[in-house]
């Protein structure tokens, strides 16, 4: 039996923050270097060397797939703990949950980007869709939102989830989870081959919550293999591992360009997915192996709020962009993104203190089985 949010037995782990800040550190390089070759070229690089970095930017999408993977393990793992103490999921108690950790930043940050201050504010219509977390499909059927909220996307497919997963999950087994994680994948592969047959064209099928359920399918089949998260590699095979992930990923950014929808994306959405898993599993802590990196208070902390970082990081670096144009400093390419992160961190520590910890200490009442502490 697993232990109730009352006792002091706790499932947290802190290399999952610190995975979360470094997936939020790839979104972030995604949006604020330079993504094109020629750039890095007349930086001095090599053409070969300037493909390389251009396709390692561009492989900083992928930390979207591995929020994705991170949120379903954790969150199919808390469910199936919960069932197995408790004979079934407090749908109602976790939705309230979901609602208290997500909402209050997110609806505060689509109505400021939606005020006529905002120089690119959203429209009623995003605005409407983002407001009832239906804002991915918004984007896949009429483009990205020139606004500081685009990339709010994605907490919407997370959303749909969250609202989904736990009523197929009320009584579920480890074995019925792990078929129909089998049938999520089959379903991620038949939307993305109907979407590329039809010539569906970009964000379609990135922002498509169908075509996306590949991370969150393998997410939730890891939680429920014990042997997952309690393996006992060395820490020489999981770096291995680790960086071989990270290579394949830059690779596949090479070959299967989002932008470009083809065929290619039924079985490389599947590939970015996989790798994403192989990445939690070298990250998890064992008896073996402790990642340092993963767990210096720093780290850590930056993974709490790695949500709110994620939220602000396009206003982040478009306040700080301004700033170092206005200020005239030099190395603009440098200091623009160092400046942009810097505030971005500002904002999210601050949203973290004021905004969103008063509602964590409220869901705190509402646990069933303990997770992270604030």
């Amino acid at each position: 039996m697993f232990g109730s949010a009352s006792s002091r037995s706790s499932n947290y782990r802190p290399e999952l923050d610190g995975l979360r800040f470094f997936a939020f550190l790839a979104v972030f390089a995604h949006h604020a270097l330079p993504r094109e070759a020629s750039v890095w070229m007349r930086a001095g690089f090599s053409e070969g060397a300037a493909r390389a970095v251009r396709s390692a930017i561009f492989a900083g999408g992928f930390g979207v797939d591995l929020f994705f993977c991170l949120s379903s393990f954790l969150i199919t793992r808390l469910l199936l703990q919960e069932v197995e103490a408790r004979g079934a999921v407090d749908v109602r108690r976790f939705w309230t949950r979901r609602a208290l950790r997500i909402w209050p930043l997110y609806i505060t940050f689509v109505v400021f980007a939606a005020l006529p201050l905002m120089p690119a504010r959203l429209t009623s219509s995003e605005t409407l869709s983002f407001l009832f977390m239906a804002g991915n499909w918004h984007v896949a059927l009429f483009g990205y939102p020139h606004s500081v909220a685009a990339p709010l996307w994605s907490i919407s497919i997370e959303e749909q989830f969250y609202v989904l997963w736990p009523l197929i999950l009320r009584r579920a087994t480890r074995r019925r989870i792990r078929i129909i994680s089998l049938v999520l994948l089959g379903v991620a592969a038949a939307t993305r081959f109907l979407l590329a047959w039809r010539g569906a064209e970009h964000p379609a099928m990135w922002t498509n919550t169908f075509a996306r359920l590949d991370p969150i399918a393998l997410g939730s089949l890891a939680a429920t293999i014990p042997a997952f998260s309690a393996n006992g590699a060395r820490a020489a095979t999981r770096w291995a591992i680790g960086l071989g992930v990270m290579g394949a990923m830059v690779a596949l950014a090479s070959l299967f360009p989002v932008r470009v929808i083809s065929f290619w994306h039924v079985p490389s959405y599947l590939l970015v997915a996989l790798c994403c898993l192989c990445l939690l599993w070298a990250c998890l802590e064992s008896p073996r192996y402790k990642p340092r990196l993963l767990t210096t208070r720093a780290t850590v902390y930056l993974g709490k709020i790695s949500y709110g970082l994620y939220v602000f990081h396009v206003l982040g670096l478009k306040v700080g962009g301004s700033l170092v144009v206005r200020l005239r400093l030099p190395l603009v390419e440098v200091c623009a993104p160092v400046a942009s992160l810097l505030i971005t961190v500002l904002l999210a520590g601050l949203s973290y203190r004021f905004l969103e910890t008063p509602f964590l200490r409220l869901k705190e009442r509402f646990a069933v089985v303990q997770s992270r502490p604030i």
